[in-house]
């Protein structure tokens, strides 16, 4: 009797245990189909944009405004719909074809516009106006300029295999995919930074927010009902940014500051959340931002080691330390009285304050020195990109008969006579006992303490962070200003505010936009330094500079590479005119390449008001917390080189 009833029991619980089991295997077995289903979502919606391409050339210019209007913000949305997952796929041709940064390049006919100015000219929507007043040469090669990238954009789907990218979907992949996707919507999604112009705008937001809202509710259906109230938050904060874009804002009105902090951020930290919930494992891939973040606005996101250039560069506290040392070391230099940071001083956010820097014999250097802090988080150095890290800008700055006027045997032999400096060495690079200090180490060491010169805990990031007292209205505005009507956000990409292209950020973007050689807007005469054309013999890249980061530039006057302008208002004015393009006519003879700027030859109308939150805005990115990473003495010297214990820290000039 005893027998039976355990036996019973064991049947009961081995009979419990299968229900479950065939209830969670139910359940996997739907978790897969619902990737499979994602996958034939994605094949359908790039089949729709490849016949939407392939019809798009036959309304124009044979039909009206409206339709031509309505086609473009059609084709423009469902661009923005595949883009979510086709960057996941092939972030390397995306970057190359569809998303590619405002560029010119050698073309078969007419200008040299890249294929996406399609959309980032774009062509076919002009005024019905402005149509009248073509030419026949004009509207044929508006037309043959059309037909020529639908072409070649339909060549580039058609040598993808599709089927391939999604047999390699799985839960994994799709939530990278997506945590990538709110990334990028939350900095040049809001801003229209991979098509600028105004008609694209809440379009592209649109298709964006439509794909994410479809694909998520396609991840979430099967779910248990244990987590209704994680689905109830992720599609609360999707309908957020549906009711705003609902009320149809136009471009200029649209709070994009309100839609980061009602939709993307919410969807962020409940994305986190979700994965978690779900078991999902996250995708390890190399990546500027740590894997395990969704919210790119976060605190302490960045892995400054991503940018090094191998692994024998990572940083650590002894480097770090050594390197503090070593920036402000006038030893590094010939005459014992320059250092780097004489040109990059704390207390201007790492900035000099000079239109040019001071050259070794005290003249003008070519360019106005930028600051260091946040220089890690780029993968080129120098205006003009000239090098590729912070240890190979080093090489141009000890070596330079105009800056520090050195070498690295002259400035080794000197670290050799201070035990400090030998001590330190060892510790930061064990090799070094046994072979020495060698060059590649001073560089390291270096560009170890510049990594951790970093400044992202601004006022503007604690708002985002949830301080809502940190920003007060005008701030707000010149926000939305900012990643809107002025279109400063088309360069200056957040978070960084800089060039460098979220959220991958292997890409440092720079621009030509007319900088004139002095602050006059009477007398126009564009600078003739010819920037990254100097590196990369690109006729199209002449007078072209990286885009510098707007992060601390309340501190980091003058602007511009050359210094021309003395107040942020200047600046504001300049882009308000549309930069160089305003003076085209007063081009000198023989500068070549232009007019070729990278900026839409538009004037933004700015109003006073405008231009003031503008300017409030910025101020409001200043974070200076790593200025106090200085020494308070230098190591000593002995031996023949004893005298350099009377050098000053950070230099004398």
């Amino acid at each position: 009797m005893i027998f039976n009833k355990h036996a019973v029991v064991i049947t009961a619980m081995a009979l419990f245990v299968s229900i479950i089991s065939m209830s969670l295997t139910g359940k996997n077995e739907e978790r897969v189909e619902v990737i499979a289903t994602i996958g034939n979502w994605y094949k359908t919606e790039m089949q729709r944009f490849d016949s939407m391409l392939q019809e798009y050339p036959k309304y124009f210019y044979d039909s009206s405004y409206t339709t031509r209007l309505t086609k473009y913000e059609d084709l423009t949305r469902q661009l923005k719909r595949i883009e979510g997952l086709f960057i996941y796929f092939h972030p390397k041709l995306s970057h190359e074809t569809f998303f590619l940064p405002a560029r010119f390049e050698k073309r078969d006919f007419g200008p040299p516009f890249p294929d996406n100015w399609l959309w980032l000219g774009p062509f076919g929507i002009d005024p019905d106006s402005t149509l009248k007043k073509f030419t026949s040469e004009d509207s044929v090669f508006s037309k043959k300029f059309i037909a020529r990238s639908v072409t070649n954009f339909r060549a580039v789907l058609k040598s993808i295999d599709t089927e391939a990218d999604v047999a390699q979907l799985s839960e994994s992949s799709v939530f990278e995919a997506i945590r990538l996707q709110v990334m990028r919507m939350s900095t040049i999604g809001i801003s229209n930074g991979e098509i600028v112009i105004e008609q694209a705008g809440i379009p592209a937001i649109e298709g964006e927010l439509q794909a994410m809202t479809e694909v998520l509710h396609l991840l979430t259906g099967p779910l248990h009902a244990n987590m209704n109230s994680i689905k109830k938050n992720v599609h609360d904060a999707l309908l957020a940014g549906k009711k705003m874009l609902d009320l149809q804002p136009g471009y200029a009105s649209f709070d994009r500051m309100e839609f980061l902090t009602s939709c993307l951020i919410p969807l962020a930290k409940e994305m986190k959340q979700l994965q978690a919930a779900m078991n999902v494992p996250g995708k390890k891939i190399d990546a500027a931002i740590y894997n395990n973040v969704y919210d790119i606005y976060a605190a302490n996101i960045f892995d400054a080691d991503f940018f090094a250039p191998s692994t024998d560069a990572y940083n650590n506290k002894e480097r770090a330390a050594l390197g503090k040392f070593l920036f402000f070391d006038p030893l590094l230099s010939d005459n014992n009285e320059r250092a780097c940071a004489s040109c990059h001083k704390p207390e201007l956010a790492f900035t000099d304050g000079n239109k040019k820097s001071l050259t070794f014999e005290r003249g003008d250097l070519p360019r106005n020195a930028p600051t260091v802090i946040n220089a890690i988080f780029q993968k080129q150095q120098f205006w003009d990109l000239r090098a590729s890290s912070l240890e190979d800008q080093l090489d141009s700055v000890v070596n330079s008969a105009d800056e520090l006027h050195s070498s690295f045997d002259r400035v080794i032999e000197r670290l050799n006579s201070s035990k400090e400096y030998r001590q330190m060495f060892y510790a930061a690079f064990p090799e070094s006992k046994t072979s020495g200090i060698q060059r590649k180490h001073v560089k390291v060491a270096i560009a170890c303490y510049e990594r951790e010169l970093t400044g992202l805990n601004s006022r503007f990031d604690q708002y985002l962070r949830g301080n809502k007292s940190s920003l007060n209205a005008a701030e707000i505005n010149g926000f939305n200003l900012f990643a809107g009507k002025a279109k400063c956000a088309s360069c200056h990409y957040a978070p960084l505010f800089n060039g460098a292209f979220p959220p991958y950020f292997e890409f440092t973007d720079h621009r030509s936009i007319g900088v004139p050689l002095k602050d006059t807007m009477e007398v126009y005469e564009v600078d003739s330094d010819e920037g990254t054309y100097k590196n990369t013999r690109n006729p199209f890249h002449y007078f072209s500079f990286k885009v510098p980061t707007v992060r601390n530039v309340a501190l980091t006057a003058p602007y511009m590479h050359n210094g021309a302008y003395k107040t942020l208002n200047q600046v504001v004015d300049f882009y308000n005119h549309a930069g160089g393009n305003n003076f085209t006519k007063q081009m000198r003879p023989g500068m070549k390449g232009l007019p070729f700027f990278m900026i839409l030859p538009e004037k933004l109308n700015l109003t006073p008001l405008e231009k003031e939150d503008l300017v409030a805005f910025m101020k409001a990115l200043t974070d200076t917390s790593c200025i106090s990473n200085i020494p308070l003495r230098l190591p000593g010297v002995t031996g023949k080189h004893a005298n350099l214990n009377k050098r000053k820290i950070g230099g004398v000039y």
